[in-house]
């Protein structure tokens, strides 16, 4: 169906039959029905309009496939369908010769550059290579953009060639070459000139609107200064006022933010008694803060003040830390120590001897007080024993305690006392009862 002018494939649509497709040299633009016919293997599509095959992505192991003459820039799309055709002998199994794009016109004034961006993508998505170009263009290193500079007044129409060549995976051989028309329209150079203003902070910031002033060449032109709130006017870079000129001119104003009022930061007690001098805080308006409070000597600080941080603003500010009296608490410098305590160097051993029993009265020699005197009170005939409990030891504490100073000596101490008295007692009744005297106790 070559040279019969075909524009419309869509009786094709879903034709299992046919295997071999040739549509050289028609007006085709729509070629979506030819991606329906699924036992396609040759395919040729030579000298049509065709700016993009992407419709016939989805199909798969063609041995064929040929687009010369058409308009074709784009080969990202066909990834897939270029990795999956079959090598058949020695035949170009891609093939994209010969395309051409015009591209829109570039305009520029005399003794400018003209740009012009390079239209084609290849299988991985990248700019394919220019190979050469005319007009002393220059070609990007990256080849996305070819520049043109020095154009004569008038209508250049620039060229530029793109060529790749490459093999897939499976050896199929694909061939692209590409011709770009670029058309650069060159005016006189501006007898105008313009001023650009800008208004922007110390960092570069704009804080307002750009303004652009035109006028004749060698009339006059005066910039305006903005009034930005919280900003005050630092410097002007550029002639705020002067002549238009051939050449574009730049006025930069240059602001920096007004002063904040100073924030106070006092210390109190909790009376509000000032316990060390105010500081003062300052900074430009909006600008952050952040107070921290003193140490003062006797006194710590009860409670922080919810505004420790903020930010500078156009009133004053206060801080308030309060305190509240630290209370001592008294330390020895150094431990008390007992200086007359002694330790042993060896633990004490278990006594081993035990006091004997103390008879008070001499064996069997008790005479009764009754016939002394009816007047004296009866005693009973009676031995008083008096003896010393065993000591009471402690087996696990006896190598590690010492014995109390006093506690043995008092004991010996009342038992002998005890003893005294008795044995007084019994020597002064014998005695008067052999002199014939009453004794009274």
């Amino acid at each position: 169906m070559s040279w019969n002018q075909v524009s419309d494939l869509s009786p094709l649509t879903g034709n299992d039959y046919i295997e071999n497709l040739q549509l050289n040299h028609n007006h085709l633009s729509n070629i979506a029905p030819i991606s329906t016919m699924k036992n396609l293997n040759v395919l040729y599509l030579n000298q049509n309009n065709l700016t993009s095959i992407e419709a016939l992505k989805s199909l798969r192991h063609l041995q064929l496939a040929y687009f010369d003459g058409n308009h074709i820039t784009d080969l990202s799309p066909m990834k897939n369908f270029y990795e999956s055709m079959v090598k058949i002998g020695d035949y170009q199994g891609m093939q994209l010769q010969n395309q051409t794009i015009n591209l829109p016109p570039v305009t520029v004034q005399k003794g400018e550059t003209a740009v012009s961006n390079n239209p084609t993508l290849d299988f991985n998505g990248n700019p394919m290579p220019v190979t050469s170009v005319s007009d002393a263009g220059k070609i990007s290193d990256d080849h996305k953009t070819i520049s043109f500079s020095n154009l004569p007044e008038g209508l250049t129409t620039a060229t530029y060639n793109v060529e790749l060549h490459t093999t897939s995976n499976s050896g199929v051989p694909m061939d692209y070459s590409l011709k770009v028309t670029q058309p650069i329209q060159v005016r006189p150079a501006a007898k105008t000139g313009r001023v650009h203003v800008f208004y922007k902070d110390e960092m570069g910031k704009e804080l307002a609107s750009q303004e652009v002033l035109s006028g004749n060449i060698d009339d006059n032109y005066q910039t305006v200064q903005k009034q930005i709130d919280n900003y005050q006017l630092k410097k002007v870079e550029g002639s705020p006022s002067g002549k238009y000129t051939a050449a574009n001119q730049t006025v930069t104003y240059i602001y920096e933010k007004v002063d904040g009022k100073p924030v106070t930061v006092k210390y109190v007690d909790t009376s509000g008694n000032e316990l060390a001098p105010a500081d003062s805080l300052t900074g430009k308006l909006g600008d952050p803060f952040h107070v921290v409070p003193k140490k003062i000597d006797g006194w710590h600080l009860k409670s922080i003040p919810t505004n420790v941080d903020g930010q500078f603003s156009e009133v004053n500010q206060a801080v308030t830390f309060v305190y509240e009296e630290a209370k001592a608490s008294i330390l020895p410098e150094k431990p008390i120590i007992n200086q007359n305590q002694v330790m042993p160097l060896d633990p004490i051993e278990k006594p081993t001897k035990h006091l004997k029993e103390i008879s008070c009265l001499e064996k069997d020699r008790i005479i009764p007080l009754a016939s002394v005197s009816s007047d004296l009170p009866s005693f009973q005939n009676t031995v008083v024993k008096t003896s010393l409990a065993k000591p009471i030891t402690n087996k696990k504490n006896t190598q590690k305690l010492l014995p109390k100073t006093g506690d043995t000596s008092s004991a010996l101490l009342y038992v002998l006392s005890g003893f005294i008295f008795i044995l007084t007692s019994w020597f002064l009744l014998k005695r008067k009862r052999m002199n014939g005297q009453s004794f009274h106790l």
